[in-house]
């Protein structure tokens, strides 16, 4: 797994858990001075995206048996998906 790829898993559970993370931070007795701002999410919704289109690129490039002209298919493959999408 990259680094990429594990990113992309925690940013899709910070979006999945964001009401009740929502929650904690607002009913919370103490102030809460590590709670991201509001940008922050916005920017973690952005890198969930990026990664929903390109993880699966990912996962199939780092194949044990992947042959370099698939390699290098699948690679134009995200570059275009990329530019369009």
């Amino acid at each position: 797994m990259t680094h990429w790829l594990a990113m992309g898993i925690v940013c899709k559970w910070l979006l999945t858990h964001r009401i009740v993370l929502f929650n904690h931070i607002a009913m919370s007795e103490k102030t809460v001075s590590a709670a991201p701002p509001d940008w922050w999410w916005i920017v973690i919704a952005a890198i969930d995206a990026l990664t929903d289109l390109i993880n699966p690129v990912f996962r199939k490039l780092q194949a044990p048996s992947l042959l370099v002209s698939v390699g290098y298919k699948l690679y134009n493959i995200m570059c275009l998906a990329a530019k369009y999408k």
